[in-house]
């Protein structure tokens, strides 16, 4: 089965002054108990490294969409994401994703069949 998210950064980004903290805070959310955080520390460095403001939120959408869909659709946390030797994050247990974001929009798509990929 192939399942696809769309979000609109502009729409989350209105949200992200409200909490009145860091930027990542959305991936902040996604969490197993009020004290452990299950985002890597890779995903919050690779998010913080980006110096434009716009790409910034545009990764924030991206991942946050990815681990909601993981967690929901296959029960999987964000912590079972693991990383190649290039950078490209995977997940074993044979689930499939790609994550894409452009112009204020992030597109998720995953599946438990085959690779996949998506483009914005």
């Amino acid at each position: 089965m192939i399942y696809t998210v769309i979000a609109r950064t502009d729409i989350l980004s209105k949200y992200f002054g409200l909490w009145d903290c860091s930027s990542e805070q959305p991936l902040n959310l996604i969490k197993e108990s009020e004290e452990e955080f299950i985002i890597s520390p890779d995903i919050v460095k690779y998010i913080n490294e980006t110096k434009n403001e716009k790409t910034q939120k545009e990764r924030i959408s991206a991942y946050t969409s990815l681990f909601f869909s993981l967690y929901t659709i296959f029960n999987v946390k964000p912590s079972e994401i693991l990383r190649t030797e290039f950078s490209k994050p995977y997940i074993r247990d044979n689930i499939f994703f790609s994550i894409s974001h452009a112009n204020d929009l992030t597109a998720v798509s995953l599946s438990d069949d085959t690779e996949i990929g998506v483009d914005i």
